[in-house]
């Protein structure tokens, strides 16, 4: 059985490149791919005797082109013969354009759900139209549809933001880029860079959704956080050293001038009678002096340039012997808890000026609990390692003595720390403190190799953590502390080398005062003159460190090979490392802290002369 042409229209022939008479001795069989004609008797033999759509079938052209055809059937009488009646629209490039279409949208599905980033659609109200899984991967949510259900200002940790953006409605609205940051599912906050543009009607009149293509990017803010506190501790750093080398400088001056200003009225006092008057102004210049001392002692501690005479030692010792201080200090209202670890390692400190740093320490955590609370004395074993390295600028990774003091008073806000060791600086009314205190424990710990950093926010406490570098050396011995003993007059020759002109006038009336013979120099030019004409024996040097041109160090080692017994007395308002490393006193080198009084000068110029030689070395 076979079907063959008995009519064709104009089209059909136009359409196929066939002539109506070619056409008319043809069969269907002829137009048909070979495999497709079985199928084709099977439809027919199921047709039904109504209009029937046959649906898209393949047909070859005279010139083998393969085209795709819709056909509809419907039976009729043709001419006294059954027949069938068929309509044959081509459909090629219509089924062409659907092909297209279905790719385009399964490579847009493919990039919506594979992409690397975040993609969403929303409309004005904020819910979503769209989401991908990427995107609901990024804020912790199962699915895109779980997603869906949230609304963008549900999701943004500034909602009116999130509202600001999609209630945008003018067409003239530009494509914009911003860090938002939104919550996951679990509350947890990140950091999105957000791409969003409006969607505009097919007349570009209005917008009709927002598209937007997001990127988590909450580690580069992480980086760019930890970069910019680093670069903040590296110019905190910088700035305390500057004003470090400004407050040693101020102390060296004041202190040449509290020299002559404390030991003038010490000197005074001593001509004044019990009943004179005139020895309470005498005293109250004594006293002004003495608190000007204090101060400028508190400003070569915070700039390190204080002498230390650092010993190994037991920080649990150290805070053991001011425990009982401690409690009697921060008053009944404050519960003090000491909890020292049992394998303290041993460092290399002053220990009565880790004693000052911690003393100051807790001072100011009383001041934070005026309604009391609790204060707590920490020691313990560090390793700090290169991560807390790189976080603490410019902390160095090692092993290191902790010691801790928390308290539970009322913190400190992020602007108060960044100014929390500079001198003179304080939170306290007038006249409740200097503002020197933490400065001078932040001199003291980084003086003796360590670092001191504070973790606290405002209502909940404040922790100041101490750490020193550990040592592998035996305990020192600790002296025994003895009364001194009374001062006794000399005889003996002091060569005097001091530049201020205050001064060494002070000095040379003290020493002659008690007997000694006293011959001066202005500066260390002038010592070497005098020291290779005088004929007699020269048995001390009491000489300023730092002077112009050559320091007292320089002096002595250029005159000792001439006067072997000759011993040195160095005198400084500052060390200016001219005392060793990082101002720490060498042994051998004796030496007295500007300002004194006449008292302790005579007294440690006796203890030099009457050392035994072995305490004593005279190359200095």
């Amino acid at each position: 059985e076979t079907m063959a042409f008995l009519a064709v229209n104009e089209a059909l022939c136009r359409h196929y490149g066939y002539s109506r008479e070619e056409f008319l001795g043809m069969t269907i069989e002829d137009i048909r791919r070979s495999e497709d004609v079985p199928v084709l008797f099977e439809s027919l033999a199921t047709e039904s005797r109504e209009f029937y759509r046959a649906g898209v079938w393949r047909h070859r052209t005279r010139d083998g082109t393969t085209i795709e055809v819709e056909i509809a059937s419907h039976p009729i009488h043709f001419a006294g013969r059954r027949a069938q009646l068929i309509l044959a629209n081509d459909v090629t490039e219509r089924k062409r354009a659907e092909e297209a279409l279905r790719q385009s949208e399964q490579k847009y599905r493919d990039v919506f759900d594979f992409a690397t980033v975040g993609i969403f659609q929303a409309w004005h109200d904020g819910s979503l139209l769209t989401a991908n899984a990427p995107l609901a991967e990024m804020l912790g949510y199962e699915t895109p549809e779980e997603l869906m259900t949230r609304k963008l200002d549900e999701i943004a940790t500034d909602p009116e933001e999130a509202r600001a953006l999609v209630s945008q409605t003018s067409p003239a609205e530009k494509e914009l880029r911003q860090e938002v940051r939104w919550r996951r599912k679990d509350g947890t906050p990140i950091w999105l860079e957000l791409d969003a543009r409006p969607v505009r009607s097919a007349d570009g009149a209005a917008v009709r959704y927002f598209e937007g293509f997001v990127h988590d990017i909450t580690e580069r803010k992480k980086t760019e956080e930890e970069k910019r506190r680093l670069q903040e501790q590296l110019v905190q750093a910088q700035k305390m050293e500057a004003v470090g080398q400004l407050a040693g400088g101020i102390a060296h001056d004041f202190n040449n001038l509290l020299t002559a200003i404390t030991g003038y009225s010490e000197l005074l006092l001593g001509e004044l009678a019990p009943e004179d008057l005139r020895r309470s102004h005498a005293e109250e210049i004594r006293k002004a002096g003495e608190r000007a001392a204090s101060l400028t002692q508190q400003l070569l501690a915070f700039s390190r340039r204080q002498v230390l005479e650092p010993k190994v030692l037991d920080v649990n010792t150290v805070v053991s012997d001011i425990e009982r201080m401690l409690r009697r200090l921060i008053g009944e209202h404050i519960e003090l808890k000491t909890s020292k670890a049992p394998d303290l390692w041993k460092v290399k400190a002053d220990p009565g000026q880790i004693e000052q740093a911690l003393l100051n320490l807790v001072l100011n955590a009383r001041d934070a609990m005026p309604r009391g609370g609790t204060l707590a004395v920490e020691t313990s074993n560090a390793k700090l390692d290169e991560t807390f390295s790189r976080s603490h600028v410019p902390t160095l990774p090692g092993p290191y003595v902790l010691v801790s003091v928390t308290d539970t008073g009322v913190g400190i806000s992020d602007e108060v720390k960044a100014r929390l060791f500079e001198p003179f600086f304080t939170t306290k009314e007038r006249g409740k403190g200097t503002g020197l205190g933490l400065s001078t424990t932040y001199g003291i710990v980084k003086q003796s190799g360590g670092y001191l950093w504070c973790d606290s926010e405002i209502g909940r406490g404040t922790t100041f953590r101490v750490f020193l570098p550990r040592v592998e050396e035996p305990l020192s011995e600790t002296a025994e502390r003895k009364a001194p003993p009374p001062i006794h007059p000399g005889d003996e020759t002091v060569l005097l080398v001091e530049d201020e002109p205050e001064v060494r006038s002070l000095v040379q009336r003290i020493l002659k005062t008690q007997g000694y013979t006293v011959v001066t120099a202005a500066n260390p030019d002038e010592a070497v003159a005098v020291a290779r004409e005088f004929k007699g024996a020269i048995q001390l040097m009491v000489t300023d460190v730092v002077m112009p041109g050559m320091s007292g160090l320089q002096l002595a080692e250029r005159l000792l090979p001439t006067r072997p017994d000759m011993r040195v007395l160095f005198v400084s308002g500052y060390t200016d490392d001219a005392m060793g490393p990082h101002g720490i006193l060498e042994p051998g080198k004796a030496f007295l802290q500007k300002p004194f009084t006449p008292n302790a000068l005579a007294r440690k110029i006796r203890d030099v002369l009457d050392a035994e030689p072995q305490e004593h070395l005279k190359n200095p």
